[in-house]
């Protein structure tokens, strides 16, 4: 499967930079909803 690249400009560092906040932020939104439905299934260090 040889599929060509987009020809799209590179991202600037502040593009990276956004994207990778709101990922961390629904990530962690979706920690916090497990982790309030399932309070037994933590591990205790």
């Amino acid at each position: 499967m040889n599929r060509k690249k987009k020809n799209t400009p590179p991202k600037s560092l502040e593009q990276l930079l956004e994207e990778a906040e709101t990922k961390k932020k629904t990530l962690l939104k979706i920690l916090e909803k497990i982790t309030k439905e399932n309070p037994k299934d933590q591990n205790q260090n």
